[in-house]
C-alpha cells in the first residue's frame, strides 16, 4: 500500500480483516473475568468486535477512560517494540 494510504483503509483491505471471522472466539477466565482474544489497534482503526482501541481524546473522558487509554497505549508500545528491528 502507498505510504499515503490511511491505516483504516489498509486494514479493510488486509487478509486479517478478510479472515477475522476465523479468529478464536473462546473466552478465557482470568482472575474471575471472562475475556476474549482481541487485536489491539491504534486510534485510527475502527472499533470492531475483535479489534479494541482507545477512547477518542476528549475533555469529557472520565478518569477510568483516560486510565484505559494509558494502559492500552502502553500495551501497544510494548508490542511495537517487540516487532521493531
Amino acid at each position: 500500500m502507498p505510504g499515503s494510504a490511511h491505516d483504516a483503509s489498509v486494514l479493510r483491505q488486509s487478509e486479517l480483516f478478510q479472515k477475522a471471522h476465523l479468529l478464536p472466539k473462546a473466552v478465557k477466565n482470568i482472575e474471575g473475568e471472562d475475556l476474549r482474544l482481541m487485536v489491539v489497534g491504534d486510534p485510527s482503526y475502527p472499533l470492531l468486535d475483535w479489534l479494541i482501541k482507545g477512547y477518542t481524546n476528549s475533555p469529557n473522558l472520565t478518569p477510568e477512560q483516560e486510565s484505559f487509554n494509558v494502559y492500552l497505549s502502553s500495551l501497544r508500545v510494548g508490542v511495537e517494540m517487540a516487532f521493531a528491528s
